[in-house]
């Protein structure tokens, strides 16, 4: 695993050598040419090349090359991409590399040293490698657990049965699914409105109900007393009746005489003064 191939390889989780002879590294960039054109011109094979007057620097790193001028070349193609190469590496390894040798300048390592400089996690088999995926797969589903459990909803809304693709970026929708979303949002608005009028009426039949609930009680307390009226005009009548005789005083009393009248004080007054 070399030089472009160690670049992707070292974006995984983890990398297992396959055996100690397994040859790791060359991290660096380069490029290699052969000038076969001075013997093709001994052969009598002519080259032109010409460019635009506005395109001086076409090729310039290629054709300084040829006169054994590297410079451009090098600043402006192969650094560049070194700088690329090695940024990714780190990045990807991060907290993995050893600090006591540069592993970054283009050298091979067989698995051994490898390992021991942080360029690989371990040295196994194919079985090796299939079975730490299996032990740790589980691992990476509860990971996971959370980033599903906050989808529920959204998968439920799109209708589907696994998790929705994501990347590192994100969660991307297409304009279908923001359709089916959109609508559902809309239905939503409508049923919050008709719970909020259910809430209402819900409430009014609750006062409704408590007067009821007063009107039932007193209703109750009348009849009670209903019951006890009843009970007493039943026992004045099991009471034995009278003799008939009038009551002490009732002969005195004859109730209003003929032209009898009240003297507010006016018959007296008039008397005074000799009117009868």
């Amino acid at each position: 695993m070399a030089s472009a191939a160690y670049w992707i390889g070292s974006a995984t989780d983890t990398l297992i050598a396959n055996g100690a002879t397994a040859h790791i590294g060359s991290i660096g960039v380069m490029i290699s040419f052969a000038d076969v054109q001075p013997a093709l011109e001994k052969a009598g094979v002519k080259f032109h090349e010409v460019y635009s007057s506005l395109s001086s620097d076409k090729n310039k790193g290629f054709r300084d090359a040829r006169q054994g001028d590297y410079t451009d070349i090098i600043g402006n193609t192969l650094d560049p991409l070194a700088q690329m190469f090695t940024d990714t590496v780190t990045k990807n390894r991060s907290g993995k590399l050893s600090s006591k040798e540069n592993v970054l300048t283009g050298k091979m390592y067989f698995a051994k040293d490898a390992k021991k400089f942080g360029l690989i996690d371990s040295i196994g088999t194919m079985d090796d490698a299939i079975n730490f995926i299996r032990t740790n797969s589980s691992t990476s589903k509860k990971k996971n657990m959370s980033a599903i459990k906050q989808r529920t909803h959204l998968n439920a809304i799109l209708g589907l049965t696994e998790n929705h693709a994501s990347t590192d970026e994100g969660v991307f929708l297409q304009d279908s699914e923001l359709d089916t979303i959109e609508a559902s949002m809309a239905t939503s608005a409508t049923l919050q409105a008709e719970n909020e009028r259910l809430t209402a009426e819900n409430a009014t039949v609750a006062t409704l109900q408590a007067s009821l609930d007063s009107a039932n009680a007193t209703i109750a307390t009348n009849a009670i007393r209903i019951a006890e009226l009843e009970a007493e005009v039943i026992a004045l009548g099991n009471e034995p009746a009278g003799d008939g005789s009038a009551p002490a005083g009732a002969a005195d009393d004859q109730g209003p005489k003929k032209n009898a009248y009240v003297d507010d004080g006016s018959q007296a007054a008039a008397q005074s003064f000799g009117i009868k």
